[in-house]
Order: C-alpha cells, then structure tokens, then sequence
C-alpha cells in the first residue's frame, strides 16, 4: 500500500490530491501510512491542504496525520492551506495544534502567505490564533508590509488593526 510511483508518491499521496475520500479510506484499511513521504518530503496532508479538501483532511487528521511536518523547503500543511485561502483546512489545522509561526526556509509564516495573497479569513484566523504579526521574512519584511505591496488593504487594515495603528 505504500509503493511509490512518480515522485515518489504513494497511492494515498495521489487519492489525496485527487480527493478519493472512499480510495483513501480503503488505502488507509490495508496498511496506507498517513505520514508517507514524497520526493520533496510532502505527505498527503499536503496535497489535501493545498487543494482545499475538508474531507479528505478530517480523514487524514483522524488518522493521526503530522500537521506540522516540513517539507524540503520547511513548508508545512499550515502554509499550503493559508496560501491557497482555505480557511476550512486552516480551520482544522489549528484545532490539531499546527505551530501558526513556523517559518519556510525563505523565513515566511503562514501569516506572511495568507496576507500576500489577500486571504482576509485566513488572516483573521491565523490572527484569532496569536500569529506572530511582527515577524520579519529573509527580506526583512512582516505580513502587513506584504499586504500593502500587494494592494490587499483590507488585509492590511486587519493586520493594521491586529498591531494596534500604524
């Protein structure tokens, strides 16, 4: 149940990506690994993350799957699903206890993900959840600075609010 195939990605790495609920579930019966890694050190929890799939990521989180597993590049489950905008995945990451300031290897937190690409419910519950809003990236820069660069004012008047001024 845990060949690899391309990218050494395992069938459930796959079923996940495609949001095969009933696939993982049998995969998940016969012996699949919730935490299997890919090429890049990606586990399913990844691919349901980044795609959006509530379901899939409840199964996967039943399942005893790592939230906070770092990819190659230290991206966690966490980043994929703030980047991306799903605010049910983020949901369900952080009642499993995801770490909200992990950082990339480019010194980004999900914060710094979630306000550059304008996900303004992504934002407020990362914030709800005591991210770190002074936090600076590799390029010396916080969330708030990200938002402004992008034109996402309503973000940055969240995050503007969450500093207290500025």
């Amino acid at each position: 149940m845990n060949t690899r195939y391309d990218k050494r990605q395992t069938p459930l790495h796959v079923a996940s990506q495609l949001g095969q609920l009933e696939v993982m579930r049998s995969l998940i019966d016969h012996g699949a690994n919730p935490n299997s890694k890919n090429a890049i050190k990606e586990t399913p929890l990844f691919m349901a993350s980044r795609n959006g799939n509530i379901d899939v990521t409840r199964l996967l989180l039943r399942h005893m799957a790592d939230v906070n597993h770092p990819d190659l590049e230290k991206r966690t489950p966490l980043h994929e699903g703030s980047e991306n905008g799903h605010d049910g995945v983020v949901t369900l990451l952080l009642a499993r206890n995801a770490r909200v300031d992990d950082k990339k290897a480019d010194g980004e937190t999900a914060l710094h993900l979630a306000a550059s690409y304008g996900h303004v419910e992504v934002v407020r519950l990362l914030i709800s959840h005591h991210a770190g809003l002074r936090i600076r990236n590799n390029m010396g820069k916080t969330a708030l600075d990200l938002a402004r660069e992008k034109g996402h004012e309503s973000v940055a008047q969240l995050l503007r609010d969450a500093v207290g001024g500025d």
